[in-house]
């Protein structure tokens, strides 16, 4: 998580504190603002990590899985996401 998505995912969470409170259109336009900035900075961020490791050319399978696991499992804060793994 970079310092960027921790600030704008405090943010989004201030926003939509305020829309639950007062429930205005502005309100809600902000806070969907701030959701959509918080999708690209996530996304942004998992492209980020997976480059870095790919650079690193993990040649075991037991290497591999131990990146990709938190990723796909069911505990984790990315259960739900796609993740699509191309190989080059």
């Amino acid at each position: 998580m970079t310092k960027d998505l921790r600030k704008a995912i405090m943010n989004r969470s201030r926003l939509k504190k305020k829309y639950v409170n007062f429930a205005y259109r502005e309100n809600f336009l902000n806070y969907k603002k701030a959701k959509r900035l918080c999708n690209k900075l996530c996304k942004k961020a998992k492209k980020e990590y997976f480059k870095k490791v790919s650079e690193n050319n993990t040649t075991s399978n037991k290497d591999f899985w131990n990146l990709v696991r938190p990723f796909l499992t069911d505990k984790g804060n990315f259960s739900n996401d796609f993740i699509q793994i191309k190989k080059r």
